[in-house]
């Protein structure tokens, strides 16, 4: 049968399901098949390629590198990545993020957990806070449920816990 895709501008565009070869996009009121994407997608790398080229024939005529070029003032290197760079006031934020991103959490799980509260304890000498990963946390708790400590649906509701704290007696 024949399906409605979209609506815009008065314009329909219809899919027939018996079409199974047609990947269909829906952009700015037109329906493109892949063999149209693959030759807009080869006209953007021959952009890319000759726009590369002329930077580099550019950069050898003034003497310079890329390398130097890209190298900005005030930045540094991630320690965990060092394909990232920021401005230095920015690393703390941009570790915390990519310290989870680097455990196999997602954005959405990291924006998604509570605010770690690691910077209220970090001067006090009563409370130590101690950092578990998401493997070594897994072990943990599979193990715990294994002894029968934890009943398996509490240790569910468990695995989405990062930070745990441990008082100590001063």
């Amino acid at each position: 049968g024949r399906y409605l895709l979209a609506r815009k501008y008065s314009a329909f565009a219809w899919v027939d399901t018996k079409d199974t070869k047609c990947v269909l996009l829906w952009y700015f009121g037109m329906i493109m098949t892949s063999a149209n994407r693959e030759a807009q997608l080869k006209k953007l790398k021959n952009v890319i390629q000759s726009e590369e080229k002329q930077l580099t024939t550019i950069l050898e005529r003034l003497k310079w590198s890329k390398d130097e070029v890209l190298k900005k003032k005030g930045y540094v290197v991630c320690p965990l990545d060092p394909g990232h760079t920021m401005p230095a006031a920015s690393l703390d934020t941009h570790l915390d993020l990519c310290t989870w991103l680097k455990e196999g959490y997602s954005r959405q799980e990291k924006e998604a957990a509570p605010p770690s509260s690691h910077f209220f304890y970090t001067k006090s000498t009563s409370v130590v806070p101690v950092l578990i990963d998401r493997e070594t946390q897994s072990k943990i708790i599979t193990n715990a449920v294994f002894r029968g400590d934890v009943p398996a649906h509490v240790a569910s509701a468990l695995a989405g816990i990062m930070l745990f704290f441990v008082a100590r007696l001063v």
